[in-house]
C-alpha cells in the first residue's frame, strides 16, 4: 500500500484546472486523505495580467470547472469548506455587482473517514 498523504494544498494561479484534470486522470490523489486549493475563474487572469478588461469566463468555461470538481466528488471526495477570497473582488463591467475570481475550496475523502466521521489514522 502507498504511504498516505495528510493534506495536499495547492495554488497555482489558475493552472489547478489542469493539475486537477491531470490528478483525477493518473489517479494519484487515490492516496489524499484531504485537500485543499485555490480556484480562479478566467476573470483573474485579466486581473492577475493587469489588463483594463478583464477575460470573462464562458458557460463553457464553467461547464469544464464544474466537470472538474465532480469529477473530486466521483473519486469520493466531498466537499467540507469554501470561502471567497477577498482579495480577487471585481467589478462587473456589465453590472452594478462585485464578483470575486478566485475561491478556497477544501475537500475530504470519504475513503479515509470512518462510519463516526473522523479521518482515520495510519
Amino acid at each position: 500500500m502507498k504511504t498516505a498523504i495528510d493534506y495536499l494544498k495547492f495554488d497555482v494561479e489558475y493552472t489547478e484546472w489542469k493539475i486537477l484534470k491531470n490528478m483525477l486522470t493518473d489517479n494519484s490523489l487515490d492516496n489524499v486523505k484531504q485537500i485543499g486549493f485555490e480556484m480562479h475563474t478566467p476573470e483573474f487572469l485579466g486581473k492577475f495580467q493587469n489588463k483594463n478588461t478583464p477575460t470573462h469566463a464562458t458557460v463553457n468555461d464553467y461547464i469544464k470547472m464544474v466537470n472538474l470538481l465532480k469529477g473530486l466528488e466521483k473519486k469520493n471526495f466531498r466537499k467540507f469548506n469554501h470561502r471567497r477570497n477577498p482579495f480577487c473582488e471585481y467589478k462587473a463591467t456589465y453590472a452594478d455587482k462585485t464578483f470575486y475570481s478566485c475561491y478556497e475550496l477544501h475537500y475530504v475523502n470519504m475513503n479515509f473517514v470512518s462510519s463516526n466521521y473522523t479521518v482515520k489514522s495510519n
